[in-house]
């Protein structure tokens, strides 16, 4: 993924490139995201990487004010 990257990255993608380079082999990872990350026609790289290089259970789409006080 780091070869695509442009210089001014979004750091929600920084964060799952990290996370997932914490990962061991077999290992899982639940994470919540902006719905930009999975939605966003100009990240569909992000989305294919994830797609080519993890086994993707499960999106669930939130409500928006689900983090509200």
């Amino acid at each position: 993924m780091a070869e695509r990257l442009q210089s001014s990255v979004p750091p929600e993608i920084l964060f799952i490139e990290r996370c997932t380079q914490f990962l061991k082999s077999g290992g899982r990872m639940g994470i919540v995201l902006p719905d930009s990350i999975l939605g966003s026609p100009g990240l569909g790289y992000i989305r294919e990487w994830l797609i080519q290089n993890h086994r993707i259970i499960a999106s669930i789409d939130l409500h928006a004010d689900t983090f509200q006080p």
